[in-house]
């Protein structure tokens, strides 16, 4: 596993070690970039990636935005183990982009 402490962070380390990477799972409440931007970032430079997002609520419009643009899935907090593992397993099964 592979961590960062805040979106900005998440993006370098993205670029840095994506060869190791498989699936990157973000709280929309991170610190100096939130999770939708440094989505939104990771998607346009590295459109291969695979991204979950986790909160407490989303506008049900950007939620269908962003999953139309390839974000994998949305977890809706609170959650159980068993739901993100599902998604989880869903999002690393999922075809890249490129296929």
């Amino acid at each position: 596993m592979i961590t960062a402490v805040d979106g900005k962070a998440g993006l370098k380390t993205y670029g840095e070690q994506r060869s190791k990477i498989d699936l990157i799972i973000s709280d929309i409440g991170l610190p100096i970039m939130n999770g939708i931007e440094l989505f939104e970032r990771l998607i346009v430079a590295y459109p291969e990636v695979k991204v979950i997002i986790a909160s407490g609520y989303i506008e049900p419009d950007k939620k269908s935005d962003l999953l139309s643009r390839g974000l994998k899935a949305f977890i809706q907090k609170p959650y159980r183990p068993s739901e993100a593992w599902t998604r989880v397993r869903e999002a690393l099964d999922a075809p890249l982009a490129t296929d």
